[in-house]
């Protein structure tokens, strides 16, 4: 991941670091970046998924793939980081 990513191409580490924020979770991304103690957040957040082992599971079928990654955020409790509004 390139450290200079902005939150358009960080999503998870913006998420991260949001949770680590702790407060105003409404807050806009916007708003975040503006924030003086956010951005070391976000930076760290960011070399913490870089650092991560990735693993694909490559799903042709458009349903199939959409309820994989519900099952999979579900089972695996990652639904404070996949909220699915993005979808």
């Amino acid at each position: 991941m390139v450290p200079s990513a902005r939150h358009t191409q960080a999503s998870f580490a913006f998420n991260l670091a949001q949770s680590e924020a702790g407060r105003r979770p409404r807050a806009t991304r916007a708003e975040r970046e503006q924030e003086k103690d956010f951005a070391p957040r976000f930076l760290a957040a960011k070399a913490r998924v870089a650092e991560m082992d990735v693993q694909f599971i490559a799903l042709d079928d458009p349903i199939e793939r959409t309820i994989f990654e519900i099952y999979a955020a579900l089972h695996l409790g990652t639904e404070e980081y996949n909220s699915f509004e993005t979808h």
